[in-house]
Parts: C-alpha cells; sequence; structure tokens
C-alpha cells in the first residue's frame, strides 16, 4: 500500500513530466501497479485539460 506523501510527489513529478520508468526507479518501493494508476490518472487529467468541450482551465504556477 502506498502511503499518501508518496503518492502525491509521484503525482507532483508526473505533472512536471517524469517519465514512467524514472518514476519506478525513484520509487523502487512503490508497487509499479500503484505508480501506472498514479501514472494514468495524471496523463488522463492532462488529456482532459486539452480537450477543448471541457473549457479553459488556468493553471497558476508561481
Amino acid at each position: 500500500m502506498i502511503n499518501n506523501q508518496d503518492k502525491r510527489a509521484i503525482e507532483t513529478m508526473a505533472r512536471c513530466g517524469c517519465e514512467f520508468d524514472s518514476l519506478c526507479a525513484m520509487f523502487p518501493k512503490v508497487p509499479k501497479e500503484d505508480i501506472i494508476a498514479i501514472w494514468n490518472y495524471v496523463v488522463d487529467a492532462g488529456r482532459r485539460m486539452d480537450d477543448p468541450d471541457v473549457g479553459n482551465i488556468s493553471i497558476n504556477c508561481s
């Protein structure tokens, strides 16, 4: 079972463009199934944001 802090760290790194294999290497104690689930969630969220039917979402990264 993945702890909440690792989950948030993996989500953040995936959003910043970190590759899946790199995430697996950085978090060797986290089961790959958990990383896959987080990765898919982040990638799907990115696709939804690019969808013109969803609307424009502004994100302030400062």
